[in-house]
Order: structure tokens, then C-alpha cells, then sequence
């Protein structure tokens, strides 16, 4: 009898073990890099990533690599974007933190170009449309058969 109780105890201890293994793993999340094309003033370590309303992920390590800015960011949730997804996101204030800054991601219609970066930033909303709408406009061009 006792032999049993150890093996259950120690199946349960494992099973414990596994179970906050994976909690952790999900709480962390997977990261994401995020490239910008130009200056990532005010985003800080910690910083909330927002979609639709609704904190998604924190920023994590800032860097630059080839004269281009990276982001580093934990998202809560490794299925908020599908691979096929091509994320931008844009620097703005945090309206629920007055005085710190945010980045917001939106969901691109199109796809990732291949060779280009899945995730990408701007340094404003505007530059951001701007971008989008300029892609959008050449993808229906050469749909027509269009070329500049």
C-alpha cells in the first residue's frame, strides 16, 4: 500500500509540475519582432500592445540592427494572429495609462510579401494608413494588370 501511495503522489507531483509548466508558457506567450521603419521615441519596456480595444501583448526589448528599429513583443496568446496575418502597428498614446505611449496593431488585408516582414511598425497612425492604402492600391493595380 504505501509503495502505491508513493507512486500516485508522485504522478500527481508530476502532473502538477506539467500543468504550471504550461501555465507559464501561456502566460509568457511567444514573442514577436516588430520592424520599423522609422523612430520608436517614447516606447518603453512594458509598454501595452492593443488590438481592437483590447491589450494583446507588452513590449519587451527595443533594438536596432542594421540601422533599422525593432520591438520586441510578448503576446499573451501565441493564436491572436494567424501566420497568413500581416500585423502593422503604430505608436500612440495609452489611454489607459495618461502619459505613456502604446503601439496598436492592426491587421493587414493583404498578406505578407514574401522577403518582407510580417510584423511592421510606424511611428504614427497616419504613416501607417498612408503605407496601407498605398499597398492596397498597387495589389488592385496589378490585379488589373496595371504596372507603374
Amino acid at each position: 500500500m504505501i509503495h502505491v501511495k508513493n507512486s500516485v503522489a508522485s504522478w500527481l507531483g508530476v502532473f502538477c509540475l506539467l500543468v504550471s509548466a504550461g501555465c507559464d508558457s501561456i502566460t509568457s506567450g511567444p514573442n514577436a519582432n516588430i520592424e520599423f521603419e522609422d523612430s520608436i521615441l517614447g516606447i518603453q519596456k512594458g509598454d501595452q500592445v492593443y488590438l481592437l480595444g483590447a491589450p494583446v501583448a507588452e513590449v519587451g526589448r527595443a533594438s536596432i540592427v542594421n540601422g533599422k528599429a525593432f520591438v520586441s513583443v510578448s503576446l499573451r496568446d501565441d493564436n491572436i494572429f494567424r501566420p497568413d496575418q500581416q500585423v502593422l502597428f503604430y505608436i500612440a498614446s495609452d489611454q489607459q495609462k495618461p502619459g505613456r505611449r502604446c503601439l496598436v496593431a492592426v491587421i493587414h488585408s493583404l498578406p505578407a510579401a514574401a522577403g518582407k516582414p510580417r510584423f511592421r511598425g510606424f511611428g504614427s497612425k497616419t504613416e501607417m494608413m498612408l503605407r496601407m492604402a498605398a499597398e492596397k492600391a498597387e495589389s488592385w493595380w496589378k490585379g488589373l494588370g496595371i504596372s507603374n
